[in-house]
């Protein structure tokens, strides 16, 4: 059902399509008569009695700020979970540039530099109220925008979430719907990402695009590993920190495909000093060194093993950059990209309006709409404009 509204281009309005595999999933999952999660002797949902439990947590719970004690253990969190952390938060900013874009492709173009900036604002505001969640624009603008949603969709999505997190009934909610009703539009935004991730990509840096979802599928084996065995250390080390290991084999990739490989070792270093410290490739960072040398499966998982591995390419890529300035013929000269000379937001904006005469021509909006949209972007750039000055 996720797969043929979302991507099928099946309508389901006025109801969400999310609504209706959440109702699908439930309706399932009561029809069983088992409860959820299965082989628990006290069950969260699926029968009266969890949902009666459920009912208990009803109340009034406002936002506060938080204590002093927990801003105190903030160094501590930060050194347990700074590899967990950091490319959690770049992911973020990540998933709002894409999705940004994918509203380009649609024709409604919104400024970039707004959309990080007030992302930013809105994440620190949360965290001072316990928020672990950083504030990104939401994922699949072309997949509702298609259903026909508009701005009543995300406010109505705020509103109810407003209503479920301050009234306790998030409990109420699990007890009526089973999470395997929830998956699939878990499963819709890792296939919307992908999907908006490779539009956005040139074809020929897909290789580097496929190369960084090498370590997060390893994390996602290693989770799933059978309960009392020990996965093997050198995936386990593949999969520690993988959200950061992706990031950095991708854009070491990007700038080995794109031949500039002074950029490749500027980031096989960076890469260097994160396994150094354990950031990377390690369960824990240690600032220490006392790990430096050992690993979970000996010298080869150890942090200086991953620091040797990563500045044997550092240097590699520098020998060819050497060879590419003197102009060997083996070594060719870097790639040049029409979009290296553009503005990021100029280049957005171009693609929007670009992406909007093409629906004009398709049929998939009107002229009207289209009217509308060149006005609001013609605006957008004269705000720019006056914020620049002279």
């Amino acid at each position: 059902i996720a797969v043929v509204g979302f991507f099928g281009g099946v309508k389901t309005a006025p109801v969400p399509t999310s609504v209706i595999v959440m109702l699908v999933g439930a309706a399932v999952g009561w029809s069983s008569g088992m409860g959820w999660p299965a082989g628990e002797a006290i069950k969260a949902g699926g029968t009266l009695e969890a949902v009666s439990r459920s009912v208990g947590s009803f109340d009034f719970y406002p936002p506060h700020l938080l204590d002093a004690a927990s801003f105190s253990a903030i160094p501590e969190v930060i050194a347990d979970s700074i590899s967990i952390i950091l490319p959690v938060a770049l992911t973020g900013a990540v998933n709002t540039l894409v999705s940004v874009y994918a509203s380009h492709e649609t024709g409604d173009v919104f400024p970039i530099r707004e959309s990080l900036i007030v992302d930013g604002l809105t994440t620190v505001v949360a965290a001072l109220f316990g928020s672990p969640l950083g504030t990104c624009v939401y994922i699949g603008h072309p997949q509702f925008k298609a259903q026909g949603a508009r701005f009543y969709y995300s406010f109505y999505s705020w509103a109810a979430f407003c209503l479920l997190a301050m009234t306790g009934l998030f409990a109420f909610f699990n007890a009526i719907v089973p999470p395997y009703a929830i998956a699939p539009v878990i499963l819709f935004v890792g296939l919307a990402i992908n999907q908006e991730a490779f539009a956005c990509t040139p074809e020929h840096q897909i290789p580097a695009a496929v190369l960084g979802l090498f370590p997060p599928v390893a994390d996602w084996v290693v989770s799933k590993w059978p309960h009392g065995a020990t996965p093997p250390p050198e995936l386990a080390a593949i999969a520690h920190g993988a959200l950061l290991v992706g990031l950095l084999w991708t854009s070491i990739a990007v700038q080995i495909i794109e031949r500039k490989f002074k950029h490749a070792a500027v980031w096989a270093m960076i890469a260097a000093a994160l396994s150094a410290i354990g950031l990377i490739h390690q369960p824990q960072a240690d600032l220490t060194f006392k790990t430096f040398t050992q690993g979970v499966g000996g010298f080869g998982t150890s942090p200086c093993a991953f620091a040797i591995g990563y500045s044997s390419q550092a240097l590699a890529f520098g020998l060819l950059a050497l060879a590419q300035a003197n102009g060997s013929p083996r070594v060719p000269a870097p790639r040049l990209d029409k979009d290296d000379l553009v503005d990021a937001e100029e280049l957005g904006q171009s693609m929007g309006r670009v992406r909007s005469e093409s629906a004009v021509m398709s049929g998939a909006i009107s002229p009207a709409e289209q009217q509308v949209q060149e006005d609001v972007q013609s605006a957008t750039e004269s705000n720019e404009c006056q914020h620049v000055g002279p």
